[in-house]
């Protein structure tokens, strides 16, 4: 089963994970599809490939928009 993450930063030639499961992991940035940057959704697979959720990341940049507007309105 593919593990979820996001990915909270770069550093050092390596991609930060923050795992969906409550701990971070450091993978290659060569790694890593090209498409993806910090706050990218991603599955880590078992065979330690690594994919991209388009989808879920637009979701949740839309949702962290949302509490930041809400947050600096106040």
């Amino acid at each position: 089963m593919a593990q979820k993450g996001i990915i909270d930063r770069f550093e050092e030639g390596f991609a930060v994970i923050e795992l969906d499961s409550g701990g971070f992991t450091d993978i290659a940035i060569d790694r890593m599809p090209p498409e993806v940057e910090e706050g990218s959704v991603i599955y880590i697979e078992e065979d330690g490939s690594v994919v991209v959720s388009i989808k879920e990341t637009i979701e949740r940049r839309k949702k962290v928009k949302k509490l930041m507007d809400k947050l600096f309105k106040e």
